[in-house]
């Protein structure tokens, strides 16, 4: 399992950059078909806000919400955590 980790803004509490998302895009279906022999799902995360906030660290939660979602989807496996910015 492969979750995508786009890249943000140090502070800021607008909607996350649908840009930000769509460039991790041609990356994921490149993972997903190297490795659907394998099985590998990949996904890339949309966060709630675009900024890591200081001390609220929105980002670092969404992903640890993820790797969650990932265990409760496809259960105990492998998860490469995978930041771009």
């Amino acid at each position: 399992m492969v979750l995508l980790l786009p890249d943000g803004e140090a502070d800021s509490r607008r909607r996350p950059s649908t840009l930000s998302y769509a460039i991790q895009l041609p990356f994921a279906r490149a993972l997903a078909r190297a490795g659907e022999g394998d099985g590998l799902a990949v996904h890339v995360l949309r966060y709630r806000c675009r900024g890591w906030n200081a001390d609220d660290a929105h980002p670092a939660e969404d992903a640890a919400w993820a790797a969650d979602e990932v265990q409760r989807l496809y259960g105990d496996v492998p998860v490469c955590l995978v930041g771009h910015g």
